[in-house]
């Protein structure tokens, strides 16, 4: 569904959310280096129609 390793070999490239996960620190359990406000700005863009 939309996802796949990159070709290096480094990160899992998730298509359908556009999103590129870096494995070495998934597998560390690192935290989303990400703002809340990013996230809360891309959540809105996909919950409120006519936006992208």
């Amino acid at each position: 569904m939309g996802k796949f390793f990159g070709a290096d070999g480094y990160a899992i490239e998730w298509t359908d959310i556009d999103e590129h996960i870096g494995v070495e620190g998934l597998l560390a359990g690192r935290q989303s280096s990400e703002s809340q406000q990013s996230f809360e700005r891309w959540l809105m863009a996909r919950t409120t129609p006519g936006k992208s």
